[in-house]
């Protein structure tokens, strides 16, 4: 789990980023963005990450880039309206006392990338409005916002103020914990996790001052535990969270919801939807993960897990994947089956080129055990990946393989 990795690091560790996080030290090589790859992450905990592309016309990946000694990394893939890949945010989240790195590469034309130090700290997510690019910091409730290039900073690193469980004396002791950005009819809104040590601190939503430096507390989430996994869905309004994906003592139910934010105008509070409850163990399912979304963005990829021997997740048994239908939110009821589309061959993380119009699955399933064949995965032009294609990522040795977060 992401927050645990970035807290508990060792001296050298601390010191090796702090030189990583300085001034531009970095030679960047010179890439031209194609609208036929996906871009995707991988990384060793305190050894290196590194950026990679996939190319969907010739089932190939290939390094970008690699820092050593770089902390965790995510990408960030921009679109413009016509689903045309405009530049990739590829951002270094090192530690509790370190702000984010972020390197641009836009798709214009051939270049080496334009980096930006000063994002907040374990950054975790962006979205795009008004052709600027604002950003949210996990720990310590950090907002930034800059235009889409990076190059002009419109309101630097700031704590925003009014959050829950914040310490604005000592910021290190600050849990905001906040995870998603959405926006709707003018407004910035704020989605927290709550706390993954104690079931009493619920997921929040937030409404953002138009300096976007004042919270207000809108609504949460009461049956939701730990919603550490949070994906925007259908527009910039909308995100479905995972609640309490990892075992633990204090609560047995699983469940995803949706919360969207468009509907603040009209009734004066969110929608919030319940899509899936089950107690963990139930029907052998220990955890729920939600992988990616469909090329219309009305769907949401998940997958059902179990571990063997209480191994590793990623040796875990699949017991099946699916996509859920996610239009029409208000009519939404819980546990309906037909809103799911059965995926037999495929699990994980998926996401979609709309120039090779296809799908990358993230793991290609073993149908001998049910478990993810090492360092394979599959390209399919249908979601169901019914004839799908086999991949071979090559590579190995990196705790995962994470795609792209798409920014519309």
């Amino acid at each position: 789990m992401i927050i645990n990795k970035l807290i508990i690091v060792s001296p050298f560790l601390l010191t090796t980023l702090f030189i990583a996080c300085g001034k531009k030290n970095n030679i960047n090589p010179e890439l031209k963005i194609s609208d036929t790859n996906s871009y995707f992450v991988t990384n060793k905990w305190g050894e290196f990450s590194n950026l990679y592309s996939f190319d969907f016309a010739t089932n190939k990946t290939n390094l970008i880039l690699s820092r050593p000694a770089s902390g965790d990394p995510v990408v960030f893939q921009k679109y413009d309206s016509l689903n045309k890949i405009q530049g990739i945010y590829f951002a270094e989240r090192f530690s509790t006392t370190k702000l984010s790195r972020v390197t641009y590469f836009s798709s214009m034309s051939k270049n080496s990338g334009i980096e930006h130090t000063q994002f907040p700290m374990n950054l975790y997510n962006i979205i795009s409005v008004d052709d600027n690019i604002i950003g949210i910091g996990y720990d310590r409730g950090e907002i930034i916002k800059t235009d889409l290039s990076l190059q002009n900073t419109i309101l630097k690193s700031t704590q925003i103020s009014n959050l829950e469980y914040q310490d604005l004396e000592n910021p290190l002791k600050s849990e905001t914990n906040v995870t998603s950005l959405l926006y709707a009819y003018g407004k910035v809104y704020l989605v927290s996790i709550g706390n993954y040590k104690d079931k009493n601190i619920k997921p929040t939503i937030y409404q953002l001052s138009d300096d976007l430096q004042t919270a207000e507390k809108i609504g949460g989430v009461s049956d939701c535990f730990n919603a550490l996994k949070q994906v925007n869905v259908i527009d910039k309004s909308k995100l479905v969270i995972s609640c309490n994906p990892y075992p633990n003592t204090q609560v047995a139910k699983m469940n995803l919801f949706l919360i969207d934010v468009s509907t603040i105008k009209d009734r004066g509070s969110p929608l919030i939807k319940e899509i899936i409850s089950k107690d963990r163990d139930e029907n052998g399912i220990q955890q729920f993960e939600i992988g990616g979304i469909s090329e219309d963005k009305n769907s949401i990829f998940v997958t059902e897990r179990k571990k063997i021997d209480n191994q590793d997740w990623k040796n875990s048994v699949i017991i099946s994947s699916y996509w859920i239908d996610l239009s029409s939110p208000e009519s939404i009821t819980i546990n309906d089956i037909t809103r799911q589309t059965p995926v037999n061959s495929v699990a994980g993380s998926v996401t979609y080129n709309y120039e090779a119009k296809s799908y990358l699955f993230s793991c290609l399933l073993d149908a001998s055990n049910s478990t993810c064949i090492k360092s394979k995965g599959a390209v399919s032009q249908s979601r169901n990946a019914k004839n799908s294609v086999q991949i071979d990522f090559g590579i190995k040795g990196v705790d995962e393989i994470k795609f792209p977060t798409p920014v519309f």
